[in-house]
């Protein structure tokens, strides 16, 4: 067990969210309402240069398709950019640096193993789909 604090933001609000002793019995899933970019510039083709703004949901990014190098990597690393994790990639970093929710943990260990299933998932799958942008 672990403490967990969270901070959920709003344009209009901010929620911080403290447990002691915190244990999920399964997935902790956080879920953002949509937005309206989300009609104008990314649908399902993913071009991260027009998509700058990504909520924190893993279902936004599972359903679209990266169209080019750049997009690729910024889809792949998703869910370690949610646990913090500070890119040695200059660029990728400045992309997830100007996320609302990005918060850089220099401690965080980045590994699909410590993944959640459903991310690990999303991982190899977008390798294997989309092995010409490694």
């Amino acid at each position: 067990m672990y403490s967990i604090g969270m901070n959920f933001h709003h344009e209009l609000i901010a929620l911080l969210f403290y447990k002691k002793e915190f244990s999920p019995k399964g997935d902790l899933v956080i879920r953002s309402r949509p937005h309206e970019w989300e009609d104008v510039f990314c649908r399902d083709e993913f071009v991260a240069s027009n998509c700058k703004s990504l909520p924190f949901e893993l279902m936004f990014v599972v359903q679209h398709v990266p169209a080019d190098a750049f997009s690729y990597k910024v889809l792949r690393n998703f869910p370690f950019a949610r646990r913090g994790y500070v890119f040695k990639d200059s660029k990728l970093q400045a992309y997830y640096q100007a996320q609302s929710w990005y918060v850089p943990d220099a401690s965080y260990k980045p590994s699909i193993n410590n993944l959640l299933a459903s991310e690990a998932k999303f991982i190899e799958s977008l390798d294997s789909r989309f092995s010409h942008f490694r």
